[in-house]
């Protein structure tokens, strides 16, 4: 049996070719090249999401908060998650009982998504609050 939606969301596996040209073209890869995908990470090996942000990583965060563009990414998720709701709605509508665990993997995913995003700002948020505090001292 294949993954769920959120183990592959969870390890960073588009689910579609649709967010995979995505991921591609944010990694600066050509159209229809691999789709590189993270690896589980053995216990006790370090990681690179374990780390702490450097001062500067801070500051590139703190400068993309402050531009125009994080408006847009804002707009983007937003967008992103609007349009996968309303097909979600539209699946159930069509055959609830039919597709009933399919349905339900479609929300999870949706929630998951949500929390994401939520995620994403609060992370970015307390990255750009600890930098001002570091310079505060």
């Amino acid at each position: 049996m294949g993954q769920s939606a959120l183990e592959k969301f969870h390890q960073g596996t588009p689910l579609n070719e649709e967010l995979a040209e995505i991921q591609r073209s944010a990694a600066g890869a050509s159209p229809g090249s691999p789709v590189l995908h993270r690896e589980a990470v053995e216990d006790g090996a370090k990681h690179d999401a374990e780390r702490e942000l450097t001062r500067v990583e801070r500051l590139h965060l703190k400068e993309l908060r402050q531009a125009d563009g994080w408006v847009v990414l804002q707009r983007l998720l937003e967008r992103t998650l609007f349009l996968h709701r309303k097909s979600v709605i539209s699946m159930s509508q069509s055959d609830p009982l039919g597709n009933a665990e399919k349905i339900a993997q479609q929300w999870a995913y949706l929630n998951a998504l949500r929390a994401a995003a939520q995620q994403v700002t609060v992370l970015v948020d307390a990255e750009v609050k600890a930098l001002d505090e570091e310079s505060k001292q």
